[in-house]
């Protein structure tokens, strides 16, 4: 993106700096349409770019970008004696559910189930500084009311909240930080409430999740830290249950124990992935009276 910004910058000033160290006086403004053709289905995204003259010490840029589902608006100033300059998103929208779509069907997904859909508006801001082609700052990326499910391995995430922090230092995004919260978790016929997810990028596609918990049956499961990767999603962590009803679990457990009363906790090896959905493991667990009973 930097590439183009420079090369608008160029056409502007019909060639190159005034001096070594000194931009002129910008005025004047780009604008046109391209189309991503590695992306399938993707519709012509309409930009413009436009230098408004506000100050004699400084030219501010104003750059936008609109398309089907896509809307940006952001500011850039640089300084007319050569030092850094800045950036900032002023507006950003994303409808996830047709970009989604277009970037599965052109292969640039992870590898999730065939029918695995993600919905809700993506919504960006973001500010930084500019020195020569290097740019620096951060970019967060909210997505309010979202959702996700596959209907083959039967599980959802609904009314979902999640916001991701872009560390831009580093000459390639870098996840600083992620949360992601929903009200209510449908796993194959089991609802499962509050889920709180936080995690930290370790390099530009994996994550180390350090919070990952979850209400059931009247008590808390929650992962022990550990590592994912974004570009082939799976999951192998230990589950800490603590206070889970056990009548309430009767139709997982084994028959001698269906008719126990009390609360369950322990730890339990869990695994996910995409091809195969949740799969449990071996662990450790016990029963302790229920003292409301």
């Amino acid at each position: 993106m930097h590439r183009v910004l420079w090369l608008c910058l160029i056409l502007l000033l019909g060639g190159t700096r005034a001096t070594a160290n000194e931009w002129p006086l910008l005025a004047g403004g780009l604008s046109g349409d391209f189309r991503i053709k590695s992306l399938a289905g993707a519709p012509p995204i309409q930009w413009q770019v436009e230098a408004v003259e506000e100050s004699v010490t400084e030219n501010r840029i104003a750059l936008s970008a609109q398309a089907q589902g896509l809307k940006m608006r952001a500011t850039v100033a640089l300084p007319r004696d050569g030092s850094p300059g800045s950036w900032r998103i002023l507006e950003g929208h994303l409808n996830v559910s047709d970009w989604w779509s277009m970037l599965k069907n052109s292969g640039f997904t992870p590898e999730m189930s065939g029918d695995f859909q993600l919905t809700g508006e993506l919504q960006f801001a973001g500010k930084g500084t500019l020195e020569g082609s290097h740019i620096d700052g951060e970019v967060s990326a909210n997505l309010v009311g979202g959702s996700m499910s596959s209907a083959s391995q039967e599980w959802s995430v609904q009314r979902m909240d999640f916001i991701a922090v872009l560390d831009l230092s580093k000459g390639a995004p870098l996840i600083k930080s992620l949360a992601l919260a929903s009200p209510r978790v449908e796993v194959q016929g089991f609802v499962l409430e509050n889920l709180e997810l936080g995690a930290v990028g370790e390099n530009l596609h994996h994550l180390r999740v350090h919070t990952a918990t979850v209400s059931l049956f009247g008590g808390r499961v929650g992962l022990r830290p550990f590592a994912f990767d974004l570009v082939k999603p799976e999951i192998l962590a230990m589950a800490e249950l603590t206070g889970v009803a056990l009548d309430q679990l009767a139709s997982l457990v084994p028959e001698a124990l269906s008719a126990a009363q009390g609360r369950l906790s322990g730890a339990l090896e869990i695994g996910w992935s995409a091809a195969l959905g949740v799969q449990p493991g071996t662990g450790s667990l016990r029963i302790t009276r229920d003292s409301s009973s």
